[in-house]
């Protein structure tokens, strides 16, 4: 299944300052909504998706609270989180950009 890149309305990552302006989707999902997790591409920060659809800081205890109600999703996050940061360390060493 091809991955498409949607546009959202700019926010500046909080973890990194990074302007974020489009996601896109995992896993064949059709759009964003509030509350969706998500990842920002240049810091491995976790975000959540506000009401707005911009991006804001995961709060802690959510974070918390889903490793303690969905282990397995706990770890499909940070298994994302570990890849988007590969990424970015090929490319800081002159591979491909993401």
């Amino acid at each position: 299944m091809a991955e498409r890149t949607i546009r959202m309305p700019e926010t500046l990552c909080p973890y990194c300052q990074h302007p974020l302006d489009a996601c896109t989707p995992p896993f064949g999902l059709d759009s964003p909504s509030p509350g969706d997790l998500s990842i920002c591409i240049q810091c491995g920060g976790f975000l959540e998706i506000a009401p707005d659809l911009k991006m804001q800081a995961l709060e802690e205890s959510k974070l918390l609270h889903i490793r303690m109600i969905d282990p397995e999703g706990f770890k499909l996050l940070m298994t994302m989180r570990q890849a988007v940061l590969k990424v970015r360390q090929n490319h800081a060493n002159g591979g491909d950009r993401p």
